[in-house]
């Protein structure tokens, strides 16, 4: 029985770790699509315009406050370029099982590193000054890896769980061979004859 445990121990973190690095896959694969997408478009790859629309409903793609690669805006702004780094780089470590198991996110680091991005979001709104690209980027990618870790968190969790609930299965909770119980051959109390009347209390 150990060793069954054991080896669905080893299969739960097989399967979670295999699940956070798909995800750490897709994140960089985003990335990766914001700066294909101004290659693309300097090479005249009528399908870039297409690839940046898929990108505008998470950012508002304003070319000021974009890096710009051979003359042409990327296409998420610096500030979204930090974040997909950030989370890309946490869901790489996460699914090389680099992070301690003690080290698990919380909740106030995510607002702390919210707060200086806010900040800066609402004086560029305001008119306001706020940071050039690259310290808009700085400031994002740690807001970004705290974030993916949460993610990476909730992927394991999720990975891990039908091969847990399997526990918890009737089969698992059925009597074994040695246990004991009195039989019930009908209505009644546990060993009464089928079809006998119930014994009265005196």
């Amino acid at each position: 029985m150990r060793e069954q445990a054991g080896w669905s121990g080893d299969r739960r973190r097989v399967a979670a770790r295999a699940a956070v690095l798909a995800a750490a896959l897709v994140a960089a694969g985003l990335l990766a699509g914001t700066v294909a997408v101004p290659l693309l478009e300097q090479a005249g790859v009528g399908a870039a315009r297409l690839v940046r629309l898929a990108y505008a409903p998470l950012c508002h793609q304003n070319p000021e406050r974009s890096f710009a690669i051979g003359g042409s805006a990327q296409a998420v702004c610096a500030r979204c370029s930090g974040l997909y780094l950030g989370g890309a780089a946490a869901l790489l470590v996460a699914g090389f099982g680099l992070f301690p198991r003690s080290a698990r996110p919380r909740a106030v680091w995510l607002g702390l590193l919210a707060m200086p991005n806010v900040v800066d979001a609402l004086c560029a709104a305001a008119g306001l000054p706020s940071l050039p690209n690259l310290p808009r980027l700085v400031v994002a990618a740690p807001f970004g890896f705290v974030a993916g870790r949460f993610l990476a968190v909730a992927i394991e969790e999720i990975a891990a769980r039908p091969l847990a609930a399997r526990r918890g299965s009737p089969a698992a909770s059925a009597p074994g061979p040695g246990s004991r119980s009195a039989p019930r051959t009908g209505f009644g109390s546990p060993g009464q004859p089928a079809g006998a009347p119930p014994a009265r209390a005196e």
